[in-house]
């Protein structure tokens, strides 16, 4: 048995995969209603919602969130973005995205989205 193993940091453990945060940009020229959701209720914790409307042109940073344990804090990692455009006083149907880490943890990953005609279109 190598001590290594025994102790967690063998070949079989896999380095997490999350966001932390996400900024994302809107390229387009009408506004998009985002709502992001950290954490998840499976691990005890509460699920935690943010919401910004991206104005056209406007960069924007949903902060990294963390849950109190009582002498040391976890991550509440970025579980969705949902995402709609709003065309005059409508709003498009709710689109849905979940992260994709591939390189470990992210501390801010970035999303470029745009609206044209009330589709959205994204590049995660």
């Amino acid at each position: 048995m190598m001590i290594g193993s025994a102790l967690g940091f063998g070949p079989a453990m896999r380095p997490p995969n999350y966001w932390k945060s996400v900024s994302v940009e809107n390229s387009g020229a009408s506004p998009i209603v985002l709502d992001v959701t950290f954490g998840d209720n499976e691990t005890g914790h509460h699920v935690i919602t943010e919401t910004h409307t991206l104005q056209a042109g406007e960069l924007f940073t949903f902060p990294e969130q963390q849950y109190e344990e009582g002498g040391w804090t976890s991550v509440a990692r970025v579980q969705h973005l949902d995402a709609q455009c709003v065309n005059g006083s409508f709003l498009s149907e709710r689109q849905t995205f979940v992260p994709q880490p591939t390189a470990g943890v992210e501390a801010a990953h970035q999303v470029h989205m745009s609206c044209t005609a009330g589709i959205l279109g994204v590049h995660m």
